[in-house]
C-alpha cells in the first residue's frame, strides 16, 4: 500500500531525498509519545508508545494527527505522526 505524500514528508523524505519503496517503512517514536497505525485489511488500529521503532505491515498506514496551535489557537496548524504525552506540552495564554 503506497504512503501518502504528507506521511512521507513527516517521516523525513522530502525534496531530493527519496524513499526506497522496496524497504520496510519504519518510524522512530520518541520517548513519552504515541503513534497510531491503522490496518485497512483488519479494520483495526494500534497505538505504539515510545521509545519504540514502529514498523508498518503490508496493509497499514500511519494516522496523521492534526492539532491546534499558534497563539491564539487555530485548528489544524500542526500536522504530525506522534503525539506527546505529558503536561509539559501546554502553551495556552490566559
Amino acid at each position: 500500500m503506497p504512503l501518502d505524500d504528507l506521511v512521507e514528508e513527516l517521516i523525513g523524505f522530502k525534496g531530493d531525498k527519496r524513499r526506497d519503496k522496496t524497504r520496510l517503512v519504519t518510524y522512530k517514536c520518541a520517548y513519552n509519545s504515541a503513534v497510531q497505525v491503522y490496518d485497512y485489511k483488519r479494520k483495526q488500529s494500534r497505538v505504539c508508545l515510545g521509545p519504540d521503532l514502529v514498523r508498518l505491515e503490508p496493509d497499514e498506514q500511519f494516522t496523521v494527527v492534526y492539532l491546534s496551535g499558534g497563539k491564539p489557537k487555530r485548528p489544524g496548524v500542526i500536522k504530525t505522526l506522534s503525539v506527546g504525552l505529558g503536561p509539559d506540552f501546554f502553551s495556552d495564554i490566559f
